[in-house]
């Protein structure tokens, strides 16, 4: 009872292909593969640094406008007198390297001493505090 596969009636398959289809397929897969499609395309590289570029000048601007901006005056004349002395002490540095860094127009206004008035025991405190009691002040 077995049968042999050529005697088997074969089974028409209810597709057709039309006509020179496998000869034509490949020219027209290649034509469509080789037209570049007209999509818009963005480059993710290009896209980022106009974002980059606003976070960058956003961060400078916080920056700048939360710094409070001083000068270098500004930031001597926060140092108490007490912590200056005691550097200067410190340090020995004397009155001729202090007056050497001195700009010119201090030292003019230095110059109007003499319409300075000050009391006698004013005078000998800053002399005291100064270590300079020894000096006798009508010896100036």
């Amino acid at each position: 009872m077995k049968q042999r596969l050529d005697d088997i009636e074969k089974i028409k398959t209810p597709y057709t292909v039309p006509e020179n289809y496998f000869d034509q397929l490949q020219a027209k897969i290649q034509e469509k593969v080789s037209t570049p499609s007209p999509t818009f395309q963005v480059k993710w590289a290009w896209a980022t640094v106009p974002a980059f570029i606003i976070i960058l000048l956003s961060g400078v601007w916080l920056i700048n406008n939360n710094m409070k901006t001083q000068t270098v005056s500004d930031m001597v004349a926060e140092i108490p007198e007490e912590e200056i002395m005691a550097y200067l002490t410190y340090n020995e540095i004397t009155e001729q390297e202090i007056l050497s860094l001195t700009d010119e127009a201090v030292l003019d206004d230095f110059g109007n001493l003499e319409s300075i008035e000050i009391e006698d025991e004013e005078l000998d405190g800053l002399l005291d505090s100064f270590g300079l009691d020894e000096i006798d002040i009508n010896d100036i």
